[in-house]
């Protein structure tokens, strides 16, 4: 278990539960979320997160290590290490292997490795070791730890070494590196070390190629290819276009799913469906990829979120946008924990108000043809200037920001969706725009325009440089403010371009 999370850290945020441990009691098995766990992080809550893992420390004592390292604060994952009596190289592993997930912190695996020299360590200790010295200074740097001869080099050690070769498009030195593993150490090479082949060869070389090194794996070294070689031959597959042999390769893992995951065999995981939902974007079957997007969302395993993104504005500009809000809706439902950051912009891409458009998932997909993005603007504008484009209720012009927030609360009352108008500079005219069905068949809701113009004050802090704005500060007001002047009379709606 702990080689799996030093070979599968990956650099793409993925919106997932399943957290990769090192050892038993991983972060996943911790009674605490770690999405909570995250959030009092970012806010600075330190005494709430202790407070939190307290409970459980006696029981997931490696839990709450690789919980704390996982959330970016391995100096207290390693202060709660030396608390612990009789500590294993699960703990330590359990603080080592998360960082291997972040760059910035990567560099402080040699010096926690130091600070914990009585703390027994594994083959996968090595691993990770090696691992972070490859990440955050190349390979070379790590040939020192395959050259001791007590302990004498592990298959994990020599697998992060090959692996990282690799990656630094050296594929000889790997080769050179496995040889020297196989001949002169006689180490057997296990599934993980042949994935790393597998890994590289579907990056840079064929289909063909791929197959053959499953093949070899199967029948040579007698190992069952699992889900990351199968993931290697499907991008493979997908690099050089060839998606229908793909969908042929994920449809055979999908349909034993149920029996593999029981038998931890070739289960699709988040990589699987990452590569597939892509490459059928990229297709251009928008249809297949909202299916399979689908599947992942109901097994909890997900595509990351440039894969998610590329959907969710594939789907609206091929008409598709009730399927483009029933994806967003159904990652917020599936994952309220996670949904947030980076992931809550996608309900801006899909066209989500908030909350209120829960009862938007049903139904047939609102088919338009599909517009190019070139035009976009374009027939927005000629939209507007139709006389069948349905006009604001009202048009409000707040003053203040109580005025602002007694506006939005009476809107909501009245049934009135709220359109914001700022600086009036949006060339596609969508503060004038009902972006909602009414949801009664009768066309596009009412809406209500809240107009802030007024709103421009500019205040600057020129002790620290940092300015403040107001909603309807345009960029001339920002400089005007910034020099020390009074701001211009603000312009309404009414005559604003």
């Amino acid at each position: 278990m702990a080689t799996a999370a030093v070979f599968s850290a990956s650099a793409r945020r993925l919106l997932s539960t399943v957290a990769g441990g090192a050892g038993a009691g991983s972060a996943a098995e911790l009674p605490v979320s770690i999405g909570h766990l995250r959030s009092l992080a970012r806010a600075g809550r330190l005494a709430d997160i202790d407070a939190a893992l307290a409970p459980h420390l006696a029981s997931h004592s490696v839990a709450a290590v690789s919980a704390l390292s996982s959330v970016g604060l391995p100096d207290r994952a390693s202060a709660l290490l030396a608390t612990i009596r009789n500590p294993t190289a699960a703990h330590l592993n359990a603080l080592l292997a998360p960082l291997l997930r972040r760059h910035r912190l990567v560099g402080l695996v040699p010096t926690l490795l130091a600070a914990h020299p009585s703390v027994p360590r594994d083959d996968a200790t090595e691993g990770i070791h090696a691992k972070a010295l490859c990440i955050a200074t190349g390979a070379d740097s790590a040939l020192h730890l395959l050259q001791r001869e007590s302990p004498p080099p592990s298959l994990q050690l020599f697998t992060s070494v090959i692996d990282s070769y690799y990656k630094q498009r050296k594929p000889h030195r790997a080769e050179q590196l496995w040889r020297e593993m196989v001949e002169d150490h006689g180490i057997v090479p296990d599934a993980a070390a042949h994935n790393v082949r597998i890994t590289y060869k579907a990056a840079t070389g064929t289909v063909e190629e791929v197959k053959e090194l499953i093949r070899a794996m199967r029948e040579d070294a007698g190992l069952q290819p699992d889900i990351v070689s199968h993931n290697g031959l499907m991008r493979a597959m997908a690099r050089h276009g060839r998606v229908d042999e793909m969908m042929e390769v994920y449809k055979r893992l999908e349909k034993g799913s149920a029996s593999a995951a029981a038998e931890g065999k070739s289960a699709p995981d988040c990589a699987t469906y990452t590569c597939v939902v892509a490459a059928l974007c990229k297709a251009g079957r928008w249809s297949e990829a909202d299916d399979v997007f689908y599947e992942a969302v109901k097994r909890r395993k997900l595509a990351d979120l440039g894969t998610a993104r590329v959907l969710v504005r594939g789907l609206k500009e091929a008409g598709k946008g009730r399927a483009a809000r029933r994806v967003v809706i159904g990652l917020r439902k599936k994952f309220p924990d996670r949904f947030d950051g980076p992931w809550k912009d996608l309900e801006e891409l899909a066209g989500i108000a908030g909350e209120d458009e829960e009862g938007d998932v049903e139904g047939e997909d609102d088919e338009q043809p599909p517009a190019t993005t070139t035009t976009t603007a374009a027939a927005n504008l000629v939209q507007i200037a139709s006389p069948r484009t349905l006009r604001p209720v009202l048009v409000l012009t707040p003053v203040t920001a109580d005025e602002v927030r007694a506006y939005v609360v009476c809107c909501r009352d009245h049934g009135l969706t709220v359109r914001a108008r700022s600086g009036g500079h949006d060339y596609e005219g969508l503060s004038y725009c009902s972006l909602r069905p009414s949801g009664n068949g009768e066309g596009a809701a009412r809406f209500a325009v809240v107009d802030v113009a007024a709103l421009q004050a500019v205040r600057v802090d020129a002790a620290r440089g940092v300015p403040r704005t107001k909603a309807g500060a345009t960029r001339a007001v920002c400089r005007i403010g910034a020099a020390g002047l009074p701001p211009p009379p603000p312009v309404s709606s009414g005559n604003r371009s």
